[in-house]
């Protein structure tokens, strides 16, 4: 046995998927798995002898596929691949998962052999690799795969182990002629018996009733050959009157499908005269038919620009709307501006007053006062001027942007006439 590939996770410390290739080592014809302790050496050995005979001796008399499943995995896989002594390639796969419920619980080992025929794997019968390998599980690891620590055993064979360990391995049995040759020499006595048995029973046979017999023979022969000529003779007539069935079945046929599409013929000269009139129909209303899908096609294009234009419209009132609520927000503003202008004059005479009072005031402290009053009446004054300039920019901007009255006139003309057309 060659080993080729192996595949596996879920093994002892092997918990995420490897893949080992042994074609290259075994190119070598021997080669050694070498290692720290507990870089999993072991590991790789037991996984094949498990695969192949669902056994491993480091672990005896408890659950297998527990021990061997990676603490922390829910399932373990191994995929081997191997030559055995005959040049087949075979694959052997287990696998196996943890219970959901209870976790020391594995299930059924599922197990399955292929052979490699014609670049496809094809299932094999025999689940058993010793057929396969033509080894038991002890010579296969004395000689094929040979565990750190066993070697010694191998040595000290004894003879008799060791010869049965040979005839195992090279399969000496076939070379033992004894026990074949005692059934061959049975056999033939066996056989020599029962002929003589039987000629026996033809001892007190006379020659005269041989020759009668001979006679009898000839005449049957005669006789089968006459027979065979009336059975040639009534075969070919059977032959030809076969075929004037088939010939006569044939006509029937025939005579039936006849039947039949002259029973449809009315139907088939209706249906004629129906595509001559569809023929005739189509070329007098063919140019009108196009026409009129034309025309369609141009309503729709028109049915299209009318609604994007009242889309438009519709923006255009929403801008008209919203300009004329800002419009009517600034226009009580606009309407004050006398009001604010009187209140101007008004605030200006008032400065004046105060100018004239103060200066005749004989206190520096009230001048005082009354400058810082004037000066905060003039930025009053300062800034009512600039909120009406302001105001009246607005107004102005407002009354560019509105459209007039004229335009949207002829826009609801359109529509009117168009509607009309339309209806």
């Amino acid at each position: 046995m060659i080993p080729i590939r192996l595949k596996m996770h879920g093994i002892y410390s092997y918990q995420e998927e490897i893949n080992i290739d042994f074609e290259e080592l075994t190119s070598a014809g021997l080669f050694g798995i070498v290692g720290g302790v507990g870089s999993g050496k072991s590991a790789i050995v037991e996984a094949i002898t498990f695969a192949l005979y669902d056994r491993t001796d480091r672990i005896r008399g408890v659950p297998i596929a527990y021990n061997m499943m990676n603490l922390n995995s829910n399932s373990f896989l191994i995929d081997f691949e191997f030559q055995n002594h005959k040049g087949n390639i075979y694959k052997t796969t287990c696998s196996a998962r943890r219970s959901g419920t209870h976790f020391e619980k594995i299930g059924t080992v599922k197990r399955d052999l292929y052979q490699l025929e014609n670049e496809q794997w094809i299932p094999v019968e025999s689940k058993k690799a010793e057929d396969i390998i033509g080894l038991n599980y002890d010579n296969f690891k004395r000689t094929i795969i040979i565990q750190q620590g066993t070697f010694r055993e191998f040595i000290e064979l004894t003879q008799g182990g060791r010869s049965a360990m040979l005839s195992d391995i090279f399969q000496l049995e076939r070379f033992d002629l004894t026990p074949k040759t005692n059934r061959l020499i049975n056999a033939n006595e066996a056989s020599l018996n029962t002929l003589q048995g039987r000629l026996q029973e033809y001892e007190e046979i006379t020659e005269e009733q041989l020759k009668e017999q001979e006679q009898k023979l000839q005449d049957d022969k005669k006789l089968q050959v006459q027979k065979q000529k009336e059975y040639d003779t009534l075969h070919q007539n059977f032959q030809q009157l076969q075929r004037l069935k088939e010939q006569y079945d044939e006509k029937l046929t025939v005579e039936k499908e006849y039947n039949t599409l002259s029973n449809q013929k009315p139907e088939i000269e209706q249906l004629n005269q129906q595509i001559i009139q569809y023929d005739k129909y189509f070329r007098l209303f063919n140019e009108d038919i196009n026409l009129l899908n034309e025309t369609k096609s141009n309503l729709g294009r028109e049915a299209d620009t009318h609604s994007k234009l009242l889309d438009q419209i519709k923006k255009q009132s929403t801008t008209l709307t919203n300009k004329t609520n800002e419009r009517d927000k600034i226009e009580p503003h606009y309407l004050n501006l006398r009001q604010k202008r009187d209140e101007e004059h008004d605030l200006a005479n008032i400065i004046e007053i105060i100018k004239l009072n103060q200066h005749f005031a004989a206190q520096e402290e009230r001048t005082q006062k009354g400058k810082a009053y004037v000066k905060e009446a003039e930025q009053k004054v300062k800034a009512n001027r600039e909120t009406i300039e302001a105001i009246n920019k607005t107004l102005e901007e407002l009354r560019g942007q509105v459209i007039p009255a004229e335009l949207l006139y002829h826009v609801g003309q359109w529509f009117t006439q168009h509607d009309n057309l339309h209806s």
